[in-house]
């Protein structure tokens, strides 16, 4: 069986990211095949994902800043790998037996890339990717943070800032609407999401 390329790619890159032994990032432990199959032998994460425990559980705002914590030095580490994760979201941060949160699923991520690097690719879930992904006009690693400061508003008011069926009008949306918060919000959970997206604003403004 031929495999396609970017199998082996996401396996380099969860060569490297398990290299790091960093507690926010998984691991792969090895990988076999048999004549129809790849397999990726993974760190066991019994928590599941955040997306399925925010369903089942009510976080309160500390509960918020400690799970954007594990997110944040996850994220840190993996751009000083070289590596723009460019898919962070909910299904893709989960819980281990300790409940610490770690980044999984490196299939669309890109390597080799640095702080100053820029690409055009399209690619992630459509209500997290950052303005500069539809702009076409390059993005770099702030892509990865304006997703984080989605993930945030998500896990705080169980919501998407910005939710469109059709395409356009969610484009539109992303690029030109504002996140509006809620009033009861606290001025600490307020200054969390504008903070962690921080490093998007400053992309934008460049552009």
């Amino acid at each position: 069986m031929i495999y396609p390329c970017s199998v082996f790619h996401e396996k380099e890159i969860l060569q490297r990211v398990s290299s790091a032994e960093h507690p926010f990032l998984v691991s792969l432990h090895g990988t076999f095949q048999t004549a129809s199959h790849l397999f990726y032998v993974m760190e066991y994460l019994p928590g599941g994902d955040m997306l399925d425990f925010i369903k089942s559980v009510e976080l309160e705002e500390p509960d918020v800043m400690f799970y954007t914590a594990c997110i944040v030095l996850g994220l840190e580490a993996l751009h000083q790998l070289g590596i723009v994760h460019r898919d962070l979201k909910l299904e893709n941060l989960l819980l281990d037996r300790d409940g610490y949160l770690k980044i999984v699923d490196f299939g669309l991520s890109k390597d080799r890339f640095g702080y100053s690097d820029r690409t055009k690719t399209m690619c992630g879930t459509k209500t997290y990717m950052a303005p500069e992904i539809y702009l076409k006009l390059g993005y770099g690693m702030a892509a990865d943070w304006w997703a984080l400061g989605i993930t945030v508003y998500v896990m705080l008011l169980y919501e998407l800032p910005f939710n469109h069926k059709d395409p356009v009008e969610q484009m539109m949306s992303i690029l030109y609407d504002d996140i509006s918060l809620p009033e009861d919000l606290s001025e600490d959970a307020s200054t969390l999401i504008k903070e962690v997206s921080w490093p998007q604003q400053i992309s934008i403004m460049c552009l």
